[in-house]
């Protein structure tokens, strides 16, 4: 399982980096090496994920993104994060891991970060599969104006223009009056969380997550076992009661309890390695026609056991 996240020592020479305020240089490496980054540079990132793992508050958290979209850096769009020139700086260097860094785009949500990061795949990798990289043109097709031809590593003028002014992009008729440059930040706006519903959504997220990351390495056709089709309540308790184990494997690789892509991506890459819970074998008896299944590896004494062998190989 994946263990640590890496920074070229040139990054600290680069102008970018020497022109980034200390919270800035604190917010790159946090996106380069933190808990929630993928092999692509593109991932959900919710604010109280960076607050809870920096310690920052939300006008912290939305000052840093600001001044790293500023500067070319990183931008970020309902959540999801990209980083342009990430896989500029960690390279694909074969076809095994072109399949799964393809798993962690497919498990990414539509929207303007996935686009970009197609398009960044297709710049920086040439192992994809024919398939594969079909469906990474076609998303990339989906770049809004202003994207299709701009430099990945520079931010989008024109999206700035649309997310301030009006939705046409035009500045609004009535705009406020310019706050004075010493004056401090406005309070933002607070809004109820109803902890119940957020919860609900983070279980219902997580197993997506895991349903998607297991089709696209063990489940037919990718894999031999038993691909899972119902994202449901079933699957939801499964993926509830093996939580509580799935949190301390996080803890244990990635400083941190969020259980991400990622973690399910190395997951099912560890399940991959045996031959019994690929589906290879042997079976025997009465268990003759038997397999592994979405369900029997999310057994919280399966995942117990895949984790401690994957650490003991580590160690030996």
């Amino acid at each position: 399982m994946r263990e640590y996240g890496q920074i070229q020592s040139a990054f600290w020479q680069s102008p970018d980096a020497q022109s980034f305020s200390d919270a800035g240089k604190l917010l790159a490496a946090y996106l380069m090496t933190g808990p929630h980054t993928n092999g692509l540079g593109c991932f959900r990132l919710p604010d109280g994920y960076v607050m809870a793992d920096l310690g920052w508050s939300s006008e912290m958290v939305t000052k840093g993104f600001a001044e790293l979209f500023a500067k070319g850096f990183a931008n970020r769009f309902d959540g999801v994060v990209f980083i342009p020139n990430f896989l500029r700086w960690n390279r694909i260097s074969n076809g095994n891991i072109a399949v799964a860094r393809f798993a962690e785009f497919d498990a990414l949500p539509k929207g303007e970060s996935k686009s970009l990061a197609a398009r960044a795949m297709l710049e920086f990798c040439g192992h994809w599969r024919d398939a594969d990289k079909r469906v990474l043109e076609t998303v990339c097709q989906t770049l809004s104006k202003g994207y299709a031809n701009q430099n990945p590593t520079q931010p989008n003028p024109e999206r700035t223009k649309i997310i301030c002014g009006s939705p046409g992009g035009e500045p609004p008729e009535n705009d406020p009056p310019e706050r004075p440059k010493d004056s401090p930040d406005p309070e933002p706006p607070t809004k109820p969380i109803c902890l119940t519903n957020a919860k609900a959504e983070r279980l219902a997220q997580v197993t997506r997550e895991a349903i998607e990351t297991f089709n696209a390495r063990l489940g037919k056709p990718n894999g031999q076992l038993a691909a899972v089709h119902l994202a449901n309540e079933v699957r939801q308790n499964q993926i509830k009661r093996c939580l509580p184990i799935a949190r301390q494997i996080c803890e244990k690789v990635y400083n941190s309890q969020t259980v991400t892509p990622q973690f399910w991506t190395e997951y099912w890459d560890e399940c991959d390695k045996d031959p019994f819970k690929r589906g290879d074998g042997p079976y025997s008896g009465s268990h003759a026609n038997w397999r592994p299944d979405f369900e029997y590896l999310t057994r919280k004494e399966v995942m117990t056991a895949v984790f401690d062998k994957a650490m003991s190989e580590q160690a030996a």
